[in-house]
């Protein structure tokens, strides 16, 4: 049942990045009619497709990560006996969960101080923006504290262990 629930939330995380990814291009597009057809621009047309960039960013690494699709290196590791393969997975996610926490603390930070300022044009609170670290932060790292409960209870596979998804043909 879990494993459903967290597959339909990724499926609703790959919908909000379809459509971040349509709205930049509308956006865009009609920006670009706007200023060589007519001579004038919409200004909130910038500021909106940079902030839906931002989320698809951030969303796309929620999602990269889940399906293991992130680049890496994996030479050496694929050279290691079980027990390496197990302590390097073990060592990488730690330090992966450090690099979550760091960006949610500052995610979460600026988002803070970002109820109080708000965009140029559009007069979004600028907390709007700095929240898809916070989200994306907070994503990746119970991803990766499932994928090491898992390797604690050892059931991970020797396949599994690399967390780097082969190249797709």
């Amino acid at each position: 049942m879990i494993k459903r629930v967290v597959d339909g939330l990724m499926r609703v995380i790959e919908i909000a990045i379809m459509l971040a990814l349509v709205a930049m291009v509308i956006l865009v597009f009609i920006n670009v009619v706007m200023r060589y057809g007519f001579g004038n621009g919409l200004a909130v047309s910038d500021e909106l497709s940079r902030y839906c960039f931002v989320w698809l960013i951030f969303l796309g690494a929620i999602v990269a990560m889940r399906e293991h699709a992130h680049l890496g290196m994996d030479s050496v590791v694929r050279r290691l006996p079980p027990l390496g393969k197990k302590i390097c997975f073990a060592i990488s996610h730690s330090l992966m969960l450090l690099g979550c926490a760091v960006v949610f603390q500052g995610s979460w930070t600026h988002t803070v101080l970002g109820n109080a300022n708000k965009s140029a044009v559009t007069g979004i609170p600028m907390s709007w923006v700095t929240a898809a670290g916070v989200v994306a932060s907070a994503a990746i790292a119970l991803i990766l504290a499932a994928e090491l409960i898992q390797l604690a209870l050892g059931r991970l596979s020797d396949s599994e262990l690399m967390s780097v998804a082969e190249e797709r043909g």
